[in-house]
């Protein structure tokens, strides 16, 4: 799946990055440069440390009116500092988690790894993290206090999923207009919420599920992954109805590959890496 395929995260930062700077990185210094060219388009500041840095409430980039607004947009942000203990317990789950889905899949890891910058870790009520197409390279998330490593890792699975669709829709378009994807016929049923909601929030709803489904499949937790495949099929199938009018033949295909994933019926047999090239700029 495109979404989830780090060879084709690849491309689509070379692409990216030879748009900003003229010139095509080596895969070594491919993580450095991409978060060097997001902090010249975007307002927010990327740590862009070697490694994904995580962040607290009292960190710039947390303070930032992008981060801010993304999150109040959605809820209701506390004034808590996060104590000390609080900061070790968060650090050494969010490294757990990354180093869990390290051993699931790897290339899945280094896609992660690829796309991620910086993890902020902000109290908010009612939400549990996001992200949003102004503040790629960032995770936002506002982890319960009963976390597991694994509710950790699916937070970063989720929102990395996310981030990797924004940077297909940069290099690609998803959709026909951004205008279309917000008309009343443009709703579908969302995989996460089952409910209504526009087109580019149901795809989104559907990538994610896809990759839950996998994930909670590989921790060989079937009937927590079984959960994922009706409501991701029912996603599926709205959208396939309608992606002549709201979905770019990129979109198209991402539904697609996704779908052919789903009624394989086999969520471990993930789709072929392909590897990266740059054959059509």
């Amino acid at each position: 799946m495109h979404f989830i395929n780090r060879s084709h995260v690849i491309e689509n930062i070379l692409r990216f990055t030879l748009a900003e700077t003229g010139e095509v990185p080596s895969v070594a210094e491919l993580r450095n440069v991409f978060f060097q060219c997001l902090n010249n388009r975007q307002s927010i500041r990327l740590s862009a440390t070697p490694n994904a840095s995580i962040l607290f409430s009292d960190s710039d980039l947390a303070r930032s009116d992008v981060i801010v607004g993304m999150v109040k947009s959605e809820g209701v942000v506390t004034n808590a500092e996060v104590e000390e203990k609080e900061r070790s317990y968060v650090t050494r789950n969010i490294k757990h988690a990354l180093m869990l889905i390290r051993h699931l899949e790897p290339r899945l890891a280094g896609m992660i790894d690829l796309l991620v910058s910086d993890f902020v870790i902000i109290d908010a009520i009612g939400l549990s993290g996001g992200t949003a197409s102004n503040a790629l390279g960032c995770i936002w998330l506002s982890p319960l206090r009963q976390w597991t490593t694994i509710d950790f890792a699916e937070a970063i699975l989720h929102e990395s999923i996310h981030l990797s669709l924004f940077m297909g829709d940069v290099v690609h378009g998803l959709y026909i207009s951004a205008k279309k994807v917000r008309e009343p016929e443009a709703m579908c049923i969302s995989a996460i919420r089952k409910v209504a909601r526009p087109v580019d929030k149901a795809l989104h709803s559907a990538c994610v599920a896809a990759s839950l489904w996998y994930f909670y499949a590989a921790l060989g937790n079937d009937g927590l992954a079984a959960t994922f495949v009706l409501p991701l099929k029912a996603c599926l199938k709205n959208l396939q109805e309608k992606p002549s009018f709201f979905l770019s033949d990129y979109g198209k295909a991402v539904v697609r590959v996704t779908s052919d994933y789903v009624e394989a019926g086999d969520p471990l047999r993930l789709p072929d890496y392909i590897g990266a090239q740059l054959t059509t700029i």
